[in-house]
């Protein structure tokens, strides 16, 4: 047996980003230091609603949203109301923030693409309270503004009122009173997020201890972590890490996670003679004031292991490999899988075999799927007869396309692009920016 340390080192931007993080964190480009994003966005709904869950405001109906923040430090605020429905350039929109101060803003003269429907209204952050926030949107004059509205029965901080604010309605919304459900409002303060986590992809220990990548027999006996850090008072870092027996993480095969000590001490000595070679880590960043973050600047993880056999000396004599790189995102996400019923309904009922058949490479089949579905609209902005906005699946889009009877903007092309590519098994996915 041999010993060897095992260290990976983490100290670039290109480093830290191979490994996936929540969109809480933030990868300093110049330095690849490792904090907390600033910026948080408070949202009861996720915007599944249609052009026909409106509510209107005009006269003497008010609507009222709420948010609840546990902490409202910030160096900035702005509510962000989906405005589906515009008055004329120049109309007003009031809104009362807590009962102690109204903004109001005016409806722009032109509007560019990014503004068309959400709004972005500076609010003073000096209002804002630990608690529920009340805000109160009121048209200032005889417009009419229109306000989306997803359904749902929880949180339940949404509410109108037909009577100029005497009595509130969180359960009857909606032009006909029929809706129940959450105000398509956000707000966005300039706050660092509570808490991040990063997260590595797993890592064979037993291939690093070799001298050819093939693994090689070994015991992991000691673990630790160091790192460089700027640690603001009210902030945590914290390390944990967890071992397996098997590539991928199984209940049956791998610890459960555990904090790192944070040296090379014989506090990190550990009782694996199992077999498990696989390493994973996890860095959490958590802060209790959102004006400030902890930043990790360089991070080195050291694994003490007994070889088998002599290092330098590989126990196989490796004659010839090919290994394509594998390009991993930053953060996770989910693919659409191939072989589900649904999968192959797509597939068969729009011919997408006959689509691809005379392909030469995955790249030229990506190329023709494109081609294919960029043909299946004649006007895609047209909302068709019935006067639709169809939801983000690809069958009931191309159904309703062939029918010319609903809407079909750019991101009912893409989806039934990624749907397309995933019923033939090409990963693809849809990034909306």
């Amino acid at each position: 047996m041999s010993s060897k340390t095992i260290t990976l080192s983490y100290q670039t931007y290109t480093e830290f980003d191979t490994n996936t993080r929540d969109l809480n964190l933030h990868l300093e480009p110049d330095t690849g230091a490792v904090s907390l994003a600033k910026g948080v966005t408070y949202a009861d709904e996720m915007g599944n609603c249609n052009m026909r869950d409106l509510e209107l405001v005009s006269g003497t109906q008010l609507i009222r949203k709420e948010f609840w923040i546990d902490n409202p430090n910030a160096d900035g605020a702005a509510l962000l109301p989906y405005i589906m429905r515009r008055p004329d350039p120049g109309s007003r929109l009031r809104i009362t923030i807590n009962d102690l101060q109204t903004v109001v803003f005016e409806e722009p003269r032109e509007r560019d693409y990014w503004t068309d429907g959400w709004t972005n209204i500076p609010i003073p952050v000096d209002v804002l309270q630990p608690g529920l926030n009340t805000f109160v949107f009121q048209a200032d004059g005889e417009e009419t503004w229109g306000f989306l509205i997803e359904k749902g029965c929880l949180p339940n901080r949404s509410a109108k009122s037909r009577d100029a604010g005497r009595n509130w309605d969180d359960e009857c919304l909606g032009e006909n009173h029929a809706c129940d459900g959450e105000y398509m409002i956000r707000l966005r303060i300039d706050q660092y997020a509570s808490d991040g986590v990063m997260e590595s992809r797993i890592v064979d220990v037993g291939s690093l201890a070799s001298e050819d990548g093939i693994a090689v027999p070994l015991q992991l006996n000691r673990i630790a972590s160091s790192w460089h850090v700027d640690q603001p008072g009210d902030t945590e870092i914290q390390m944990r890490y967890r071992l397996g027996s098997t590539p991928e993480y199984e209940f049956e095969t791998w610890t459960d996670w555990c904090d790192f000590p944070n040296a090379i001490s014989p506090d990190g000595l550990l009782q694996c003679s199992d077999g498990r070679r696989y390493l994973q880590w996890q860095l959490i960043l958590r802060t209790g004031n959102p004006s400030v973050t902890p930043r990790v600047e360089g991070l080195e993880i050291m694994v003490d292991v007994d070889v088998g056999g002599e290092v330098g000396e590989p126990l196989l004599e490796l004659a010839e490999q090919n290994i394509p790189e594998i390009v991993r995102g930053s953060h996770h996400f989910a693919y659409l899988a191939h072989d589900t019923k649904r999968a192959e309904i797509f597939r068969e009922r729009w011919k997408l075999d006959e689509v691809i058949a005379d392909a030469t490479s995955e790249f030229d089949r990506f190329v023709r799927l494109s081609a294919w579905v960029r043909h299946q609209w004649e006007n895609g902005w047209n909302s068709g007869d019935i006067d639709f906005c169809p939801p983000w699946d690809g069958m009931l889009i191309l159904e309703l396309a062939s029918r010319k009877l609903s809407l079909g903007m750019c991101t009912h092309y893409s989806t039934v692009f990624v749907h397309a590519c995933a019923s033939l098994g090409l990963i693809a996915r849809t990034v909306v920016v």
